[in-house]
């Protein structure tokens, strides 16, 4: 099962179409990002056919501090548009992403390998799953006291809130909630049994 799994998600990776780039309107907080994220900001401080692209700092390369530079907009447009969030995160990278995506009803597309806090995507209303695309579920997560991660209820109630109610009654029957075990489901499942929308062809 554990390799079947893994080959899964190599495939699905593989497999994986540009689609559209996200684009923040404003500036992320600050240590909103994870560890080397970059998110591309399009806010009218840079030259025409240029975009900003902020870097979070990124220690395991000596990075200390964000940075912040204007790079030609294909840079943007050539990038895998989830990259930086497939493998989840903090939420304050996700929850701004789906506040923005809900006020502008841009088609957001689900493609690929999506895990732990990328399922949240899932809360924006003109979301779609791609078929090949594999979501990955499990019990939410804080920081504890000892500095070591631990199962909580709210983190995890902030997931599920994202999530329908066929999809929100499946995990709780299932228990898929109440581990930090991973538990994929394929965009397929999404559409067919759970009623999200399938992409459009591209």
């Amino acid at each position: 099962m554990r390799f079947h799994f893994a080959a899964l998600v190599l495939l699905t990776l593989l497999s994986t179409p540009a689609g559209a780039q996200i684009t923040l309107k404003k500036d992320p907080a600050k240590n909103s990002l994870m560890a080397c994220m970059k998110v591309f900001v399009d806010d009218g401080s840079c030259d025409e056919g240029q975009i900003k692209e902020i870097t979070a700092a990124c220690p395991k390369e000596g990075k200390t501090d964000r940075t912040s530079d204007c790079v030609p907009a294909d840079v943007a447009a050539k990038s895998d548009p989830l990259k930086y969030y497939r493998g989840g995160g903090k939420f304050a990278a996700f929850d701004p992403v789906v506040t923005q995506y809900n006020e502008t009803r841009e088609l957001f597309r689900i493609s690929g390998n999506c895990q732990s806090a990328c399922t949240i995507f899932l809360g924006i209303r003109n979301v779609c799953v791609e078929p090949g695309a594999v979501l990955t579920f499990h019990a939410g997560n804080s920081v504890g006291t000892d500095g070591n991660q631990q199962i909580s209820a709210d983190a995890t109630k902030h997931m599920l809130d994202a999530y329908n109610s066929k999809l929100q009654d499946y995990l709780k029957e299932h228990r898929v909630m109440d581990t930090r075990t991973l538990v994929p489901i394929s965009g397929t499942d999404l559409i067919q049994k759970f009623g999200y929308r399938e992409c459009p062809p591209t």
